[in-house]
């Protein structure tokens, strides 16, 4: 848990607050961290997520200064937040791993169909930003090659230039799925974080349902529908109840 991202947060100015503002709380924030002042370091970095300023990298240096107070539940919300804007980062995958050894309750997930890992697993080879640049790389690619096709008389250079227009057909179809995909699982929050040190999960959305279950804080889980200030919720196992609202954050 000793790396901390030092990295400048190129933003603009926003709500009166400068780049350069921002990036001398977020080296403070740092700081603080490293003098082991866990409660500054997340005092700091919380400022600067108060101003809509996001990345990987708060997240992650969130995460840690959490981690380092023993708080999991709020640890494993910030690295899941850093995987959900940068899920190649390796450091982020092995820091929420030690963190999930922490929470007390195990869920076993179901085995998923091999081509929803697979799909999953290609997706989260890069970020959003690569797969967005990949696609209009590829368009890019496509349309030039389309218009050798078009333009050109030597019949070898049309085939060739066919048949490669619809190699680069595909990979911006590819990408831009993987792409649209990996931004969709930022936008849309459907997955989020069990706070509370213990809660009762009730087979209907009000205190007269029956307990089906007990969740402790820091489990994961996917939400499937919403009713007032009520979730219903699904686990890795597939395991379904309705939880209210208040005990969980959106990741």
């Amino acid at each position: 848990m000793k790396k901390v991202y030092s990295v400048i947060i190129l933003v603009l100015f926003f709500n009166g607050i400068s780049a350069q503002e921002l990036n001398n709380k977020f080296e403070q924030g740092n700081a603080a961290y490293r003098e082991a002042k866990y409660d500054k370091a997340v005092e700091l970095y919380t400022q600067i997520l108060a101003e809509d300023k996001d990345a990987p990298e708060l997240y992650f240096n969130l995460g840690n200064a959490y981690y380092r107070q023993n708080m999991i539940a709020l640890s494993v919300l910030n690295y899941e937040k850093a995987l959900l804007l940068a899920p190649d980062d390796e450091a982020i995958k092995h820091n929420l791993e030690r963190a999930n050894l922490l929470v007390k309750q195990k869920i076993e997930p179901i085995p998923e169909f091999f081509l929803s890992v697979l799909f999953l697993t290609i997706r989260n080879l890069f970020s959003v930003e690569f797969w967005t640049v990949s696609s209009i790389t590829f368009f890019i690619i496509m349309l030039v090659l389309a218009s050798v096709f078009v333009f050109s008389s030597n019949t070898r250079k049309r085939k060739l230039s066919f048949l490669a227009s619809i190699v680069f057909l595909l990979l911006f179809g590819f990408s831009f799925i993987f792409g649209f995909q990996a931004k969709k699982a930022i936008v849309i929050h459907k997955k989020a974080i069990v706070m509370k040190p213990s809660v009762d999960a009730q087979s209907s959305p009000d205190n007269l349902g029956v307990t089906i279950f007990t969740l402790s804080e820091g489990v994961k889980i996917e939400i499937t529908n919403i009713r007032q200030d009520w979730v219903e919720i699904r686990l890795a196992d597939g395991k379904i109840a309705w939880l209210p609202a208040d005990i969980i954050e959106l990741i």
